[in-house]
């Protein structure tokens, strides 16, 4: 739980900083729906994380979690969280999320070997 709510803080720390910051030189691809795809592809990301995070914290107040992680509360634990209804979007939202993951690596890869640039400096701090 306290992973997802680091990956949750994070990930809105991203977006802000994202927002607020002068935009990176843009990459270099030609095919207008290449660049729809990626465009695409970022904000599914953005959303999906946000989405694992709502879904995740859904999750704990419904089922009591947050109570007997944070709190000490002395309740049993659900048998079986499957019965609730944020479980099963949590579970899909991981699936896409790890596919939407898959297809951003891969187009880091195919990007950086078709245009000799090294993408991944762009992602470092202050660049």
């Amino acid at each position: 739980m306290i992973i997802g709510f680091v990956i949750g803080l994070l990930t809105l720390i991203r977006i802000f900083v994202k927002k607020n910051h002068q935009p990176l030189e843009p990459l270099k691809v030609e095919n207008e729906a290449r660049k729809k795809l990626i465009r695409f592809i970022h904000m599914s990301l953005y959303t999906l994380l946000l989405l694992m995070v709502a879904s995740g914290v859904s999750l704990s107040l419904i089922s009591g979690l947050g109570e007997i992680v944070f709190f000490g509360s002395e309740a049993a634990l659900p048998e079986d969280f499957g019965v609730f209804l944020p479980k099963t979007a949590h579970a899909i939202f991981a699936k896409v999320l790890f596919a939407f993951i898959g297809v951003h690596i891969v187009g880091v890869l195919l990007y950086k070997f078709k245009t000799d640039s090294s993408i991944s400096k762009r992602m470092w701090f202050g660049k």
